[in-house]
């Protein structure tokens, strides 16, 4: 079974274009941008974003950009590098560790960001109800 083995952020990067007053909208996305094989190591180039919009006009963006490294067997590595080439997909069991890895840190990440520039939280937040 194959395990996280590096990561790191590569960019950071945020902006906010127009005050956000009223209800927005918060969409999270992650993509693969580029796909890299060292021996038994897959690295994956990433791209995460936190867009704030209203009325379908962006009025800010949290992004990061960063590498994951995920080790298994060389013949496994071969095999999804071979799959990425051929239809830009990957295997659950190799997709589903780094992806969720990705999410946890970008998370953690954006809500830190997000609290700087007084943003809503890009995630949602458990919630204390009295009663």
């Amino acid at each position: 079974m194959g395990k996280i083995v590096k990561f790191k952020f590569l960019k950071i990067d945020a902006k906010i274009s127009e005050d956000l007053i009223g209800e927005v909208s918060i969409n999270n996305h992650v993509s693969i941008k580029e796909l890299k094989q060292d021996e038994n190591v897959l690295e994956l180039i990433f791209e995460y974003s936190s867009k704030y919009s209203k009325d379908n006009k962006d009025l800010a963006i949290i992004t990061f950009g960063g590498l994951i490294g995920y080790s298994d067997e060389k013949a496994k590595i071969d095999g999804y590098v071979k799959d990425w080439a051929k239809d830009k997909k990957l295997p659950k069991e190799a997709m589903s560790p780094m992806l969720n890895f990705v999410l946890t840190k970008c998370n953690i990440e954006s809500l830190k960001v997000s609290q700087v520039l007084n943003l809503p939280s890009p995630i949602p937040l458990p919630e204390v109800k009295v009663q």
